[in-house]
């Protein structure tokens, strides 16, 4: 393995965690996270190559740098998108993946199924969902994070439960 290599993966791994949290309470749409974490790891590894490990000296502080530029590009590039193209053009370049919830909520509701419910919601609402299944976040953490109060939080994620919960009642 290459050195610029091993240097990677140890700042990778050892940053991985806080940059996706981080992403995700920044993020306007829970669907662009990859996307973003992606970028900012891309430019890490250029960064490494180009420079060495030995320009980053705080590589936490350096990785939340790049994901917070890689965030208002991401944005302010699709602001830019939307004001010279129309809905469906936009739909037709960004499909939707969906939203990956490896531990289904409600064992008879398809993953399908919670996606779309989870995706009709606002995105605080997805991000919350997000941070506590697929991060194992607890509520605390995901209030810290989003700055929201802990009621907050619990409160929706409890709401949106429950709504999932009458749909399998439905079935």
């Amino acid at each position: 393995m290459r050195e610029f290599d091993r240097i990677f993966n140890q700042i990778y791994d050892s940053t991985y965690r806080a940059t996706l949290i981080y992403v995700t309470a920044k993020c306007h749409n829970t669907e662009d996270i990859a996307d973003i974490l992606q970028e900012t790891y891309t430019e890490l590894y250029t960064v490494i190559c180009r420079r060495g490990a030995d320009y980053i000296k705080d590589t936490g502080a350096f990785v939340r740098k790049i994901a917070k530029s890689k965030v208002y590009r991401h944005y302010s590039f699709f602001e830019r998108i939307r004001n010279n193209m129309s809905i469906n053009e936009i739909e037709d370049v960004f499909s939707e993946d969906g939203f990956d919830l490896e531990n289904a909520v409600i064992d008879k509701l398809t993953v399908e199924e919670v996606d779309r419910h989870i995706f009709s919601k606002p995105q605080i609402t997805q991000k919350i969902f997000c941070m506590y299944f697929s991060l194992d976040m607890t509520i605390s953490e995901i209030a810290k994070a989003l700055d929201v109060k802990e009621s907050y939080v619990k409160n929706k994620l409890y709401r949106t439960l429950g709504e999932l919960r009458e749909m399998e009642d439905l079935k």
